[in-house]
């Protein structure tokens, strides 16, 4: 991340407390997009998350929207983990969920990138946003997030344990907001986690496969994986 900073392409902000206030985190950052970027459009994206066009660019996508949509809400896909695999985990995680659900079975919400505005709010989990200058957001398909939150057991493992216990320490918060991550912290600290792990989540090289091609649940999608080579990316893995 600093290498970026040092050439003048990114702006590092350290949030100090560790209580995942997300809204508050993220709205910081969208607002000064706005104010200090001269940001046209603002897109609220988690790390595993890949913003993904159905033709041409992000740039070329949001160009093209009417002025009176204020923002879109894009649907998120999961791609299962590898059980076997030592490379980058985009160069093995090829296969995906046609309609994802989230890990307690919930359908997968959508994320939303909007238009810049200084009054956004944006809410928990960047699902959706307020703001009194905005025009309505809109759930558009012409813009798919290829979604990768569980890369191994241990990755898995330690993200609940970190989340939910952040979430935890958050008294402001209401107990709806991460309900899973709480929910998965409890089976955590149980001690039951990995005995979940093993009986819920699919795996790419896991017999589970097959069954869901052939129910047609479960796609073969190399998009991201064929961008990434084309562009010689030797990394990024974890």
């Amino acid at each position: 991340m600093l290498q970026y900073v040092d050439r003048g392409v990114a702006t590092l902000l350290d949030e100090s407390a560790d209580d995942y206030n997300q809204s508050v985190w993220v709205t910081r950052m969208a607002r000064l997009a706005c104010s200090d970027l001269a940001a046209d459009w603002v897109i609220n994206s988690d790390v595993d998350e890949f913003w993904w066009p159905s033709e041409g660019d992000l740039k070329q996508t949001l160009s093209s929207l009417p002025p009176d949509i204020g923002g879109i809400e894009a649907r998120r896909v999961n791609f299962l983990p590898m059980r076997l695999s030592n490379n980058p985990f985009w160069r093995n995680m090829i296969w995906r969920e046609v309609n994802s659900r989230n890990a307690l079975g919930e359908l997968l919400p959508g994320k939303v990138a909007h238009r810049a505005a200084i009054d956004v709010v944006v809410r928990a989990g960047n699902h959706s946003v307020a703001s009194a200058t905005l025009a309505p957001i809109k759930a558009d398909e012409r813009i798919t997030i290829f979604h990768y939150p569980i890369r191994s057991f241990e990755q898995f493992r330690d993200k609940i344990r970190l989340g939910g216990a952040a979430f935890r320490r958050n008294k402001q918060l209401t107990p709806d907001i991460g309900h899973v991550w709480r929910k998965l912290y409890e089976i955590e600290q149980a001690g039951s986690l990995e005995a979940w792990y093993e009986q819920t989540v699919v795996h790419g090289d896991g017999p589970g496969l097959s069954s869901g091609v052939a129910q047609g649940e479960i796609i073969e999608d190399t998009r991201l994986h064929d961008f990434l080579i084309a562009m010689k990316v030797t990394s990024g893995g974890g």
